[in-house]
């Protein structure tokens, strides 16, 4: 059929009403059209699909045919995946219909599949797949009749057209899921092939490699010898690996001339997609044509995009030189040292040459070796690259003692490892020198460990804390400050090594840098940690010998101490002590908290518990620890008793006593201050000794009080006489008066047992023996019959003779109270004092006594 447009008009052709497009009007019959033109037009399909009362349109413009060589490219093809039911598919799906438009050649195709992230995927053996559409026919690739292609595929499809055509493609997207079965349609794009010159080769080749392109490269590597190196590649940037390159010198001087190595001019790429083709000038000047041929498509044909054409020109004369391009010198040394290149010991020194032809051009895979000259003979210390396509080669070493060094390089052109005298060569020096390390850590030095061997500083610092460790590194002399320097820090032994590796920083400008050292202990046990610092020069990890080094040791120690306020302390249970003072008055607790050398630490929280005695259950807050180390807290008690109290030293903070802090205990025994009046019948009282006629009545009287004044209601004993233990010896020239209770009496009338309002009472003695007899007055503070060592009490001495005048005493007594004095070892017999060997021990059951969790 033939139609004519007029220019810019547009024509319609229906099917099926207009019966010269389509003669056969049966249902589902499936149809393609070519349209051709005498002028350039555009051609857009419209496909309508009736159902449930409305047209769904699928419209999408014919694109030309494509010819051989061309590639048909749609970038998304879906598979749906598989419903519950199994009887159709889920989600989109795509057709490919491939029309062969030729109406006498049959078209052939290579196509294939690919993800998304460009993964191929094979459609059985072949690859990629082959088909051949015969003149006017299709062929139909329905996703869901793939089993190669998951479901769920998305990803794209690729097809070339090797001979035959013009080939068009339409792809369908259909989605079963939506009712109606609604659907989208549109055209592959036509990829026209690259021509050689124009940036590579793109093509479908048949190996399962792809090789696609390939490049030349020049490689001088000997003497009046060239290297051709041709690298082959896929489209994709891998290695063409085995696919066949031919090198041939087609013209020049060397024409006809075969790898040297080989003795051949073919070869199959290596696994990297590299062929090198060598061979020597025959010493004739002259330019040589080489024509290289990558069989891309490993047809064994020569096609026109295979082969390229590259010269080579020989000349004679032409001069190598080699030159120190640079190499790493510590920048603060070398300039004081006259421009001589210095470096620490034990640091790599690289150097870096260029070797060039006389063109200036560079001259790549030359081997270069180095070696230090040690009067006249060549030591290889250095090891050294080849020179890359820029000409250039490293080389590199190190040293671990000062010196200086004669360093010469030179281009091994025979690869023989000796310097010839025809290659080319130069020569540098090189200096090093032993650096020092200073450190000061940020820490409470208190000495100089001077042990041979083990020369280290001491210091102490607080617990859980954070310490920074000042270091600097210099040249020789102690200047100047070398930067770049990696300093390094471990714990050698102590109480933090699990974690021993130090955070330390290199040095800056002026050679200095920093370590951390963190105490991460979970507890506060009393250790430390021993420290080493060194100049990591080789950045090896290892504290070398020869490497500058120190070590300093950390106390993470603290030290506590509890002080308390008292009027007195006495024993109590077995090996403690308690501080006594009155009822009603404030006691001040003073907690202190130092590292082990007396460095006071701030910010410990402290409290106090009472977790026995009369307040059991108390507790108050101390605060922290000031800028002395001081935390002070303040109570008093309302009752008599001893109170364990516990100074809690809350060291993580916690609120409440665990065993991750520190605690003292310390007794306060809560009593009151008697005083006592012994009433002499004449008034004579010598050395705390009464003196009274036998058979008279003594009156003392007693006055109790705490820190509120009088205490009423406490009851009261009078011991006598009150013998201390052992009994001492009487001298015979004193009466031998038997220690007898009833010799000297205490007489209480049952209304004074217990102090009155005001505090006080009385008591009578009488003796109806001649004698010296000691008494002891005290208060039952707890009422439990036994005299405590808190309790207050009184001591007296009765002197008893027969009725003496007025104003006289027993002509014994001031002997028998200064021997019984001496023989009791109590400075006095009246006072608050009380000799130990005469009290009575305490009821206390001491299995029930507290104990610390941290001495003190």
């Amino acid at each position: 059929m033939t139609r004519t447009l007029a220019p810019q008009a547009v024509d319609y052709l229906y099917r099926p009403a207009d019966d010269q497009v389509s003669p056969d009007t049966s249902a589902g019959r499936l149809q393609q059209l070519v349209v051709t033109g005498t002028a350039p037009f555009a051609v857009v399909a419209d496909s309508v699909k009736y159902e449930a009362g409305r047209g769904q349109a699928l419209s999408y413009p014919l694109q030309p045919g494509s010819s051989p060589g061309d590639v048909l490219a749609l970038p998304l093809v879906q598979k749906g995946s598989a419903s519950s039911t199994g009887s159709q598919l889920s989600g989109d799906t795509s057709g490919l219909r491939l029309f062969n438009a030729s109406p006498t050649d049959p078209a052939i195709i290579a196509y294939e599949f690919r993800l998304v992230d460009g993964t191929f995927v094979p459609l059985g053996q072949q690859s990629p797949s082959l088909a051949t559409i015969p003149p006017m026919g299709t062929l139909l690739l329905y996703t869901p009749s793939l089993p190669e292609l998951p479901d769920g595929f998305r990803g794209a499809f690729l097809a070339e057209v090797r001979s035959g055509g013009p080939l068009s493609v339409v792809s369908n997207i259909v989605n079963y899921d939506i009712a109606g079965d609604g659907s989208l349609a549109y055209s592959a794009l036509s990829v026209p092939a690259h021509q050689p010159g124009q940036g590579g080769f793109l093509a479908l080749p048949e190996a399962a490699s792809n090789p696609v392109t390939f490049e030349i490269g020049d490689d001088q590597t000997v003497v009046n010898g060239h290297t051709v190196a041709v690298v082959v590649v896929d489209r994709y940037g891998q290695p063409g690996s085995g696919v066949r390159v031919c090198v041939d010198i087609v013209d020049g001087p060397n024409r006809g001339a075969s790898d040297e190595a080989t003795r051949r001019n073919c070869g199959n790429a290596d696994q990297t997609g590299q062929f090198l083709f060598r061979y020597r000038s025959n010493g004739t000047l002259g330019t040589d044509s080489i024509r290289v041929w990558v069989d891309l498509n490993q047809d064994g044909v020569t096609d026109t995009n295979e082969i390229a054409t590259v010269h080579k020109t020989w000349v004679r004369g032409l001069s190598r030189e080699l030159s120190l391009q640079q190499q790493t010198c510590q920048p603060e040394l070398s300039n004081r040292s006259q421009g001589r290149c210095v470096n620490l010991i034990g640091t790599t020194h690289r150097l870096t040459v260029r070797f060039i032809d006389g063109t200036g051009l560079p001259i790549p895979g030359v081997l270069v070796r180095a070696a230090t000259d040690r009067g006249g003979t060549l030591e290889p210390t250095l090891s050294c690259s080849a020179t890359g396509r820029d000409g250039r080669a490293d080389c590199s070493y190190t040293r671990t003692t000062p010196g200086t060094d004669r360093i010469v390089i030179w281009a091994d052109l025979d690869r023989d490892g000796e310097r010839g005298g025809d290659e080319p060569w130069l020569a540098t020096t090189k200096s090093w020198v032993q650096p020092q390390l200073f450190l000061t850590p940020d820490c409470e030095a208190v000495g100089q460990n001077t042990v041979p061997g083990q020369e280290m500083l001491l210091c102490d610092a607080a617990p859980r804390s954070e310490l920074q460790i000042a270091v600097r590194v210099t040249g020789p002399g102690g200047s100047p400050g070398v930067s770049g320097v990696l300093v390094r820090g471990r714990i050698v032994s102590g109480v933090n090594d699990e974690t021993p590796d130090l955070a330390c920083t290199a040095t800056g400008a002026d050679g200095r840098a920093t370590c951390t050292l963190r105490d991460q202990r979970a507890n506060f046990d009393n250790f430390g940690d021993q420290v080493r610092i060194w100049a990591d020069l080789n950045a090896d990890g290892v504290a070398d010998p020869w490497e500058p080094q120190q070590r300093f040791f950390v106390a993470w120690q603290f030290e506590f101490q509890v002080t308390v306020t008292h009027r007195d302390v006495v024993p109590i249970y077995t090996f403690d002590e308690a501080f006594v003072n009155l009822r009603n008055e404030d006691v001040t607790i003073t907690a202190t908290v130092t590292s082990k050398y007396g460095t006071p630490v701030p910010g410990v929280p402290v409290f106090f518990t009472v977790e026995g005695g009369p307040n059991a259950g108390l507790r108050d807050e101390c605060g922290r620890t000031d800028q002395h180390g001081q935390a002070r807290c303040t109570y008093h008690s309302e009752k008599f008793g001893v109170d364990w109290v516990f100074v809690v030293f809350d060291l993580d903070a916690s609120g409440h006593r665990s065993l991750a802090d520190a605690d003292l205990l310390r007794y306060l025994a809560w009593s009151a201050d008697l005083t006592i009046n012994v009433q002499c019948p004449g008034g004579i009282l010598y050395d705390g000794v009464c003196h009274a006629a036998t058979g008279g009545v003594v009156t003392v009287s007693m006055k109790l009080v705490d820190g509120a004044g009088p205490v009423e209601g406490v009851l009261m004993y009078c011991s006598g006489p009150y013998w201390p233990t052992p009994v001492p010896p009487i001298p015979p020239d004193l009466p031998q008066v038997p220690p007898e209770e009833n010799s000297s009496a205490c007489t209480w009338n049952p209304a004074n047992i217990r102090t009155s309002s005001d505090g006080t009472t009385v008591v009578t003695v009488s003796s109806q023996s001649d004698g010296v007899y000691p008494h002891l007055i005290w208060a039952d503070l707890v009422e439990d019959g036994q005299l405590e060592a808190w309790e207050p009490r009184q001591w007296f001495a009765m002197a008893y003779c027969p009725a003496l005048p007025a104003g006289q005493q027993c002509t014994f007594s001031l002997r028998a109270a200064a021997h019984w004095s001496a023989a009791s070892d109590s400075a006095a017999l009246s006072g608050i004092g009380v000799p130990a060997a005469a009290l009575v021990p305490s009821s206390s059951n001491e299995t029930q006594r507290p104990r610390t969790r941290r001495g003190g």
